[in-house]
């Protein structure tokens, strides 16, 4: 029914475009006020990252791509020309990811907004407003109750953003806003392509000649884009974030409790048993028989031993994991004072962070493969078109994943046999 009164009103499609227009227009002058008002120094800096990551790939595709050694190199590592395609295209793509970060890491020593600690050497520090010096002996100073304090925090950056600063924040944000609107519009368009939504309902919108050039455009950047966005925003947060606090939030947020569910499991394990861990066992033992002397029987006293023996694993656990935690919150307060070693840090995070970017791409590449693969989602025909990135990671896929889903085909059949119902 609903499909039928959208049809019938085929002709209001015709002007989705222009209303698509209209409606990025605003939210681009919004970003560009934001971004006025911040200043360059103040605002996100991954959109245009992502810009220069990007861009450049393109034009490294099309003009070094050929010139490079390789392929050469990859051919002696992968006998499928599709695997060397693409490993030769990522490896640009990487290089130019890298190149990016770079740049934006450079940038952001030299001109984001900083607050460090310095001595109070000049003179603004050490005499009164009549220029009489203080006495470092003398400590009891009625109006200077401060004086004290060595150190005084110096910002840098902070403060009203000159006109220049504005005109770059303004540009910086509408580049931010427009990477993210072109690439949803793009892969939008590129997925509407490929439904009966063209030809049927969609079939006025599709006429539009800026439309079909948008549509062709998608078809050969979008998806490209769209997996370097991506491995550049994942990576753009790990060098915000940092590897020690990143370490850290992992050993607190992930190592925390799993450390309090294998406390629990240990004394139910088989390591408990007289012939596991000795430490262990005498633990779960003792414990137990603390409780038989108290009156409970074998088995209710061995169930409260373990349980208590897991409680005081956890304590221990816990205790450790927080002096961890504590410690490296001392140390990424101590790097964060030094510029070389906050630079290191942020360099090491970034790159952590674009590896897990690329599994992030790698994982959901491969799901649309096993969907296609299946027949739940045609993601072959999405990544059809021209773009060297995305298909070739589907090509990737279709020589070392397929294998094992048609293993999984031939067992498959055998396991559901089994299901009583």
């Amino acid at each position: 029914m609903i499909y039928s009164v959208l049809a019938g009103n085929s002709n209001i499609w015709g002007y989705l475009p222009m209303a698509t227009v209209c409606f990025c227009a605003v939210v681009l002058f919004v970003a560009l006020c934001i971004g006025l008002k911040k200043g360059g120094r103040r605002v996100s800096w991954s959109g245009l990252v992502w810009l220069i990551a990007g861009g450049g790939f393109l034009l490294a595709d099309k003009f070094l791509l050929d010139k490079l050694p390789l392929e050469n190199l990859f051919a002696r590592w992968f006998k499928d020309e599709s695997v060397v395609a693409f490993a030769c295209s990522f490896t640009l793509a990487l290089g130019c990811i890298l190149i990016a970060l770079l740049l934006y890491g450079i940038c952001t020593v030299l001109y984001r907004p900083k607050a460090r600690w310095k001595e109070k050497t000049e003179d603004i520090f050490t005499k009164d407003e009549y220029g009489i010096e203080y006495d470092d002996d003398y400590k009891d100073y009625d109006d200077y109750e401060d004086y004290q304090n060595r150190k005084v925090l110096v910002r840098k950056g902070y403060g009203k953003p000159s006109g220049f600063g504005r005109l770059c924040g303004g540009v910086i944000c509408v580049v931010n806003t427009a990477m993210v609107l072109l690439t949803v519009l793009a892969v939008a368009v590129f997925i509407l392509s490929a439904t009966r939504l063209k030809t049927g309902v969609l079939a006025t919108m599709y006429t539009v000649p800026a439309v079909i050039k948008f549509e062709s455009l998608a078809a050969k950047y979008a998806l490209d884009f769209a997996l370097i966005g991506i491995i550049v925003c994942i990576a753009c947060a790990g060098r915000r974030k940092g590897m020690i606090q990143t370490l850290r939030g992992l050993i607190l947020g992930v190592g925390m409790p799993a450390a309090i569910a294998i406390s629990f499991y240990l004394p139910f394990s088989r390591f408990a048993a007289e012939d596991g861990v000795r430490v262990l066992y005498g633990l779960v033992s003792r414990s137990a028989g603390a409780f038989e002397k108290l009156g409970a029987s074998e088995k209710v006293a061995g169930i409260i031993a373990k349980i208590l023996s897991g409680v005081l694993l956890a304590g221990l656990f816990a205790a450790v994991l927080w002096l961890v935690g504590f410690l490296l919150k001392a140390l990424a307060n101590f790097v964060d004072g030094v510029g070389f070693l906050r630079a290191v840090d942020g360099a090491l995070s970034c790159l952590v962070f674009m590896i897990i970017g690329v599994l992030v791409c790698a994982v959901v590449w491969a799901l649309i493969y096993v969907l296609g693969y299946y027949g739940v989602f045609t993601g072959s025909d999405l990544f059809a078109g021209e773009t060297s990135l995305s298909k070739g990671l589907l090509d990737v896929c279709n020589v070392y994943l397929r294998p094992y889903l048609e293993r999984f085909g031939e067992i498959a059949p055998n396991w559901f046999a089994k299901i009583p119902f």
